[in-house]
């Protein structure tokens, strides 16, 4: 005796353009209360949290370091260039949240593209001893 399986096809929702697109032109928008900046077809949070960052875009090809009151930000887009931003702690660890959950500012974005996320990391640390 053989069973016999019924297979339900998945209803497909079309893609419908909303017209809500984003001008590379405009480097700093304001959407949906979120504040970010697109620099060379990636997306910078304006305000984030490391916890945040390790899971946006999460592949083998970024970085995130902790550098004192800094962190260090290095991530690929989809172009393969690897891009570099430094962000600043705006609050401290409390009881019910440890540092990985703290908000983080944005300070300074790359103008270049590096090799790797290695050589963006430097470039970061070099800006963070001068300053």
């Amino acid at each position: 005796m053989t069973k016999k399986t019924t297979r339900t096809t998945r209803k497909e929702t079309p893609f419908t353009n909303t017209g809500k697109a984003i001008k590379r032109k405009d480097m700093t928008i304001i959407a949906d209360s979120t504040e970010y900046t697109i620099l060379k077809d990636y997306r910078f949070e304006a305000a984030t949290t490391m916890e945040y960052l390790s899971g946006y875009g999460m592949n083998c090809y970024n970085a995130i370091l902790r550098f004192g009151n800094h962190v260090i930000f290095a991530a690929m887009n989809y172009k393969g260039e690897t891009l570099a931003a430094i962000y600043e702690f705006a609050e401290e660890p409390h009881e019910d949240f440890g540092r990985i959950e703290c908000r983080i500012r944005l300070v300074e974005l790359a103008d270049a593209t590096f090799e790797d996320a290695g050589h963006a990391a430097a470039w970061a640390f070099g800006r963070l001893e001068h300053s």
